[in-house]
């Protein structure tokens, strides 16, 4: 490809690159030259997703220097994560708020940036068109699709340009999958030698007749499609950024694919030179393997959940207390308590006091008839006081099995008065315990305990159907 990069020669000025950044060199240059030579002010710049600022102050940088007085609307939900101390030098503690250091690492520019504190799941833009939209957020699947949604309708034809920071990230496959995949949508017009970024144009609109999807996911891309995007992107890059692909493409063969397809990708991406840190981060794919595990469960595919389960411990370094949990719960629907009550244990071995590897220690517990047991685990976990309400009512759900089975029920008022006060901020807890107190006589108790968990949640359905009887 005949690729020019006019903006390699840029200067970068000390007010830019002394932001701690995750951009490199190029990024910067790029995003410099893209507000200073390509921005004519017919529309907005939007950045999604800017961290202590480094993206804002070069877009920033490049507007100064066309004497432009154009704002740029920068959103993030600046909130702290662990991983950015390593990056930045000052440490914050997970979920701080960071805006005021973004705004102190930003002054010099302050004059053209308007950031704005917002989750951008569920934001969506009402400023009109947009020009210029630098995307270093959209990582997911929902994010993506997130950012489509919220912002795309505002795109213009043949004219805006959208920069995905992460396009060339193994992490972010969801992008190439995406864009590429609409030739007829999407125009490739720029893309940044030493990094990840890549740009893109619409061609039409993007919601319409012939428009694009409004919720991508890992399913709108089976094996063969992505295979054939991601292998037709890589023949086109240059050696750097065709590596990158490859990372991508043996990503989605770990979630997908065969796995001896997968260890022959790894070989070659091992062969590449990638480091130990970086091939550990490649390789995390537990978490969307579970939550693909957890859908099929909650929607009665037992089957497919074990064998997603299965997968995931399958791939090195994976295993999990909560792929372990998806097995286990998997193998108990499945008429397999015993290989459920292993996978509990394990899990339980790998974090003692692991809420779901109690719980399904629980449920195989009932299976298996051993109510005694079922209840002891079951009220030990309420006595630690979980603050999650579905929780809360779980484990009041399975001792109320258990008590049932023993025909005990109706007769724990003492037992469940005994917790009150490390879950009085609970209307299910509240409304079990009049439920007792009422069976057991103490009626003025069991009402006061109802008024409480109306106070909670007005309206309660279990509360408010005692309070009427």
């Amino acid at each position: 490809m005949d690729i020019q990069r006019p903006w390699k020669q840029l200067s970068i000025p000390a007010a830019v690159e002394g932001i701690p950044s995750m951009l490199s060199m190029d990024e910067k240059q790029y995003l410099i030259w893209l507000a200073a030579e390509k921005f004519e002010g017919w529309g907005a710049i939007v950045e999604l997703g800017v961290w202590l600022g480094s993206s804002s102050a070069a877009l920033a940088e490049g507007l100064r220097r066309r004497g432009s007085t154009a704002r740029i609307h920068s959103f993030d939900l600046f909130r702290w994560e662990n991983y950015m101390t390593a990056k930045a030098g000052p440490v914050l503690n997970e979920g701080d708020d960071f805006l005021p250091l973004y705004l102190k690492e930003t002054a010099s520019y302050s004059p053209w940036i308007e950031a704005k504190k917002v989750d951008l799941m569920n934001f969506s833009w009402n400023g009109g068109p947009i020009e210029i939209l630098f995307v270093d957020s959209a990582k997911t699947w929902d994010l993506t699709n997130a950012t489509l949604n919220g912002f795309g309708r505002y795109l213009v034809p043949g004219r805006s340009r959208i920069v995905l920071q992460d396009f060339h990230f193994h992490w972010a496959h969801c992008l190439p999958l995406i864009f590429d995949s609409r030739p007829d949508v999407w125009k490739q017009v720029e893309d940044v030698e030493y990094s990840t970024t890549v740009t893109f144009m619409p061609l039409k609109l993007l919601y319409g007749p012939s428009g694009i999807q409004t919720d991508y996911s890992e399913e709108s891309f089976p094996l063969e499609s992505a295979d054939h995007l991601l292998r037709s992107r890589m023949a086109q890059e240059e050696p750097a950024n065709r590596y990158r692909i490859l990372q991508t493409l043996y990503r989605k063969y770990l979630i997908d694919g065969p796995m001896e397809e997968a260890l022959k990708l790894r070989e070659e991406v091992l062969a590449g030179g990638i480091d130990e840190s970086g091939r550990r981060v490649l390789e995390d794919v537990g978490g969307v393997l579970t939550s693909r595990g957890w859908k099929a469960y909650n929607q009665g595919q037992y089957e497919a959940a074990r064998a997603v389960a299965e997968r995931i411990l399958s791939i090195p370094g994976q295993k999990s207390i909560h792929s372990l949990a998806l097995l286990g719960f998997s193998l108990l629907q499945l008429g397999d308590p015993e290989g459920a009550r292993r996978a509990a244990e394990e899990a339980l071995t790998m974090q003692h006091g692991f809420l779901h590897g109690r719980l399904l220690r629980v449920e195989v517990a009932l299976a298996e008839g051993r109510h005694g047991a079922a209840e002891a685990e079951a009220l030990d976990v309420l006595k630690c006081g979980p603050h999650d309400e579905r929780t809360i009512q779980w484990i009041l759900c399975l001792l109320t099995r258990a008590w049932s089975c023993e025909g005990t029920a109706g007769s724990h008022a003492a037992t469940l008065g005994e917790l009150a006060g490390s879950l009085s901020h609970s209307p299910s807890f509240l409304s079990h315990l009049a439920a007792a107190q009422y069976d057991a006589g103490q009626r003025q108790e069991a009402m006061e305990n109802v008024d409480r968990a109306l106070a909670l949640a007005p309206g309660y359905a279990l509360a408010a159907a005692y309070r009427a009887a």
